[in-house]
Parts: structure tokens; C-alpha cells; sequence
């Protein structure tokens, strides 16, 4: 089984909307927030791909937004109005400008958006895509996840009952075998960092804590739904029963309005 820290986040939520998603191939809604986040992962890391960091500009990082925007598939169906996709669209190149001036944008990494697997024993093979990989002088490894949203109000609460980051550690582990001195979220909103310096029991423990999920999502059968504040932001509302239906026009963009 192929499992994915969005799959176990999904089931977590509504095991209704996993089934949806996951068994039944149901495609997801589709949000002007994705289309953002979409075209703000891929700015970042076309920006960390420019080899010349001189040539890693604000104008540039902008420019690498606009072009990942303006080829993004869903973004004729995501927003209902010009005026709404420049609303999302200035939101982003914000984001974009606050990382420009806080993050280290010399940075070399070691690697942008690869995709990492494990198998384990049990049958399951875990796998995740990892936004970047910085490596310090000594060799030791960063791993960077970033979020296009604010940061949780405590982050030390919120790291207890995270495990992206330490499913991150585990599969960098097991694919590089190298030290890593810290796995960590930038919320791009508010570009603030919340890091954990993962040891080998953190780590442990969390693969503990997934593979028992994985092992409960291979045994449901019924997927039962999960009613409650997440029904408000699910993508299968049309296809529950009972659900608020909305709709709304569409417009056809012709270039990026922002």
C-alpha cells in the first residue's frame, strides 16, 4: 500500500472524503487557494533552481510566479471573477515578497520537490514530495516544507500532534543516510518557522504513529463520514448527501491580471 501523509491527513478528517478521494477516484474541488499554493511552490523552486544567485531577483521571483500561474491548469475554473484571481494573485506575490526579504535566497539546495519513498515490512510504502533540502558545512541536512498560510497561534502545541515533518525525516533518512539537523515548516503568510531537531526516538516514534494509521486505513470498510467543521472545506460536499451545494460563474482569463 502507497501511503502519503495527505492520504493518512484526509482520512484523519472525514474517512468519507478519503474514500471519495482515494478509492473512488473522485477529483478533488477546485479552490483558488490551490491554485496559489500550486503557483507559489513552483516559483520557489524554479527561484532555487536559478544556478546564479545574483540573478535571483525579486522581479524574478515575480516573474517565476506570474509564468507558473498563467500555465496552471485549474486556474480557468478556480476563480469566479477577475477581479477575485488579483485578489489571490496579490496575496501570493506578498507571500513571495516577504520570503524575499527574510529568507536566505543564496541558498544552494540539495534538492527541490523530489519525491521520496520507503517500504516497510508491513506492506506499506510511504512516500512524500519534499519541498527543499539545504545541507550545512558539515553535511548535515535542512528539510524545508513550506505552508502558503499562517502559522498556528502555538507552535509547540501544534508539533505534537504534527507528524508531516517527522514522515519527511523518515523518508530522507532512509533514502540519503545522512544526519539531519532539522525538518521545518515556513507558513509563507506570515513567514514565520516552527522546526523540530529530530532525533532518532522522535523519528521512531512517528513511524510508530503512521504505520498504525496505515495499518487502520487498509482495514476500514465502511468509511464512514465524520460530520463537522471540515465538511465546510471538503471538496466532496456535492456528492455527500445533505451537503450545502454552491456554485458560482466562470469567467475565461486571458493573461495573469496581477
Amino acid at each position: 500500500m502507497w501511503v502519503s501523509y495527505s492520504q493518512l491527513k484526509l482520512f484523519e478528517q472525514c474517512p468519507k472524503a478519503y474514500k471519495f478521494r482515494y478509492i473512488e477516484k473522485a477529483p478533488p474541488k477546485i479552490k483558488p487557494v490551490l491554485v496559489m499554493a500550486n503557483s507559489v511552490h513552483a516559483a520557489l523552486k524554479d527561484f532555487f533552481l536559478i544556478p546564479d544567485v545574483s540573478a535571483r531577483t525579486k522581479p524574478a521571483l515575480e516573474s517565476l510566479l506570474r509564468k507558473a500561474w498563467g500555465s496552471n491548469p485549474d486556474r480557468k475554473k478556480a476563480f469566479a471573477t477577475v477581479q477575485e484571481e488579483k485578489e489571490w494573485g496579490m496575496k501570493a506575490l506578498a507571500m513571495l515578497a516577504n520570503f524575499y526579504q527574510k529568507q536566505d535566497i543564496k541558498a544552494k539546495p540539495l534538492a527541490v520537490e523530489e519525491l521520496y519513498r520507503a517500504q516497510f515490512d508491513s506492506g506499506i510504502m510511504l512516500c512524500g514530495k519534499v519541498d527543499r533540502i539545504d545541507a550545512s558545512a558539515d553535511g548535515a541536512l535542512k528539510i524545508i516544507d513550506y505552508k502558503t498560510g499562517k502559522a498556528p497561534r502555538d507552535g509547540d502545541t501544534f508539533l505534537v500532534h504534527d507528524y508531516q515533518l517527522g514522515m519527511y525525516g523518515i523518508l530522507v533518512r532512509k533514502s540519503m543516510f545522512a544526519k539531519i539537523e532539522k525538518i521545518m515548516y515556513i507558513f509563507l503568510e506570515d513567514n514565520i518557522e516552527i522546526s523540530v531537531t529530530p532525533s532518532i526516538e522522535y523519528l521512531d516514534r512517528v513511524l510508530v504513529k503512521v504505520l498504525d494509521m496505515a495499518k487502520t486505513v487498509t482495514k476500514e470498510k465502511v468509511y464512514p463520514p465524520n460530520p463537522g467543521s471540515f465538511c465546510r472545506i471538503c471538496d466532496y460536499t456535492a456528492q455527500c448527501p445533505g451537503a450545502l451545494k454552491t456554485s458560482g460563474q466562470i469567467f475565461e482569463p486571458v493573461e495573469v491580471p496581477f
